[in-house]
């Protein structure tokens, strides 16, 4: 009965386990799945923002080597007049028919490195007068197509692309188209419900990172105004390591922030270097739909195990009752043959002996006090013999009024534990409507057979026969007299 209960339980505890980890398991590839998809989509946006950069800055060279631009540049000399150029540049610069709704800063350089026009002059912006790469426009200008720069003095991001001007196939100077992050930032205000910042690595403190939170330069609302950026991106920095920035590498990660979930992707600036990242903010439905959708499978997953509990105790409990009913006496609470024989198989045959008990003149007493009464006289003899018996023990009703002990007892201790038990009987048998009553013993060991077991019972009942002929309230221990 123990084995089956330890069987029950153990299967319970699998179920338990196996939901449990299948649980884990299924949730855990279902939100690596998204976020991966999800992280793989901003990535590609940022791609495909840089790609659009890079096609309009060719469309805007190829226009700019069609004008009058080269020819210009092929005549300036150091201490000319920038005047004509600059005409030229600003009025063609305003023609441009560009796909952004941020124009992209443009900037024309001699041969020599010598600013000579640039988009910036009408606002008043540009102080800069050479080239942000130093190079030989001969040897070098191959390596340097296209640069993402780090902040500089100004803590600003632009990403450049620089072209050759020729003329008559002669190089005459440079021209420099960048889109810095107020242009990247329009591209994702317009077309997507999603916050974005940039956050580069301060060339001042080199393990410090921060995030440019000025309204010039980054949105601090999303377009559907669902987002509080500078609280937003406080909470995301908080949660980061730095180590992770410094490690350089692509990552993703969502947070909780007071009742939304933020999904936020770190996406490199420039594979070469670790200068920084774009950072891309969503409010993600899926996200706090999955959380609040975990914690319900997990109070589900609670419900179940209550439930589970509930029914294996039901279960264990019918099958302990079965198990009783099939394996005990229903008037007496004893074992009854059924145990007897499957006990019997676990014990040490060569040292037992064995107690063939009969009570004496039993069919006299239902015949005068009745069946009610001899049902008491059965159960009061199991209960002053029950407490004499050891856990190594069987005591068994094997039928009608006769009962079995098996026992390791031997020699004289056996015949005392006989005697004690006959004793019990006789003195301690009469209670209340009970009436007094004896019993008869007989008793056998092992070595008496050879270690025949069938024979050991079958000359125990044989000793017992002889007690009652022998007159009965004794214990009989051979078959003679």
């Amino acid at each position: 009965m123990k084995n089956n209960k330890y069987k029950l339980i153990f299967t319970f505890c699998v179920i338990i386990i196996s939901q449990i980890i299948i649980l884990y398991f299924y949730n855990e590839n279902i939100l690596n799945n998204y976020m991966s998809s999800k992280f793989e989509k901003d990535k590609k946006y940022i791609e495909n923002i840089s790609k659009e950069f890079e096609f309009n800055s060719k469309r805007y060279n190829t226009i700019l080597q069609d004008s009058s631009i080269p020819k210009l540049l092929s005549e300036f000399k150091e201490n000319s007049s920038r005047t004509e150029i600059e005409e030229d540049f600003l009025y063609l610069y305003n023609q441009l028919n560009f796909k952004t709704e941020h124009k992209p800063h443009i900037k024309i350089f001699s041969k020599d490195n010598v600013l000579v026009a640039s988009s910036d002059f009408e606002k008043n912006r540009y102080k800069r007068r050479q080239c942000i790469i130093n190079f030989n426009i001969e040897s070098e200008f191959d390596k340097i197509k296209e640069k993402s720069i780090a902040p500089n003095k100004r803590n600003s991001f632009s990403k450049i692309f620089l072209f050759k001007v020729k003329f008559n196939k002669s190089n005459v100077g440079i021209v420099e188209i960048s889109y810095d992050s107020e242009s990247y930032q329009n591209l994702f205000f317009k077309r997507l419900d999603k916050g974005f910042d940039i956050l580069l690595k301060n060339e001042d403190q080199n393990t410090t990172y921060f995030s440019y939170l000025k309204n010039k330069e980054y949105i601090s609302i999303s377009p559907k105004d669902i987002y509080n950026m500078e609280s937003i991106k406080e909470a995301v920095m908080a949660s980061i390591d730095i180590k992770v920035l410094n490690n350089g590498d692509n990552f993703y990660k969502f947070i909780k922030i007071n009742n939304s979930v933020q999904f936020v992707s770190f996406i490199k600036i420039n594979e070469s270097n670790n200068s920084g990242y774009f950072v891309v903010y969503s409010d993600s439905l899926f996200l706090k739909g999955f959380n609040d959708g975990l914690y319900f499978q997990i109070i589900m997953s609670i419900i179940l195990i209550i439930i589970l509990a509930i029914l294996f105790k039901s279960i264990y409990k019918a099958h302990e009752q079965i198990l009783n009913i099939a394996t005990h006496d229903t008037l007496t609470g004893l074992h009854n043959r059924e145990y007897f024989d499957s006990k019997l198989k676990e014990m040490d045959k060569r040292e037992i002996s064995v107690l063939m008990i009969d009570i004496d003149f039993f069919k006299k007493i239902n015949d005068t006090y009745g069946h009610d009464i001899g049902d008491k006289a059965l159960k009061r003899f199991a209960n002053l013999i029950t407490p004499l018996i050891s856990e190594n023990e069987i005591f068994i009703r094997w039928g009608g009024e006769e009962f079995y002990i098996v026992t390791n007892k031997k020699n004289k201790d056996l015949e005392i534990f006989a005697e004690e038990i006959r004793k019990n009987i006789e003195f301690n048998s009469e209670y209340e409507d009970i009436p007094k009553f004896t019993c008869t013993i007989g008793v056998s060991n092992i070595n008496e057979t050879s270690g025949d077991l069938k024979k050991l019972f079958i000359l125990t009942d044989k000793k017992l026969y002889k007690g009652k002929e022998l007159g009965r309230n004794r214990i009989q221990l051979t078959l003679g007299d």
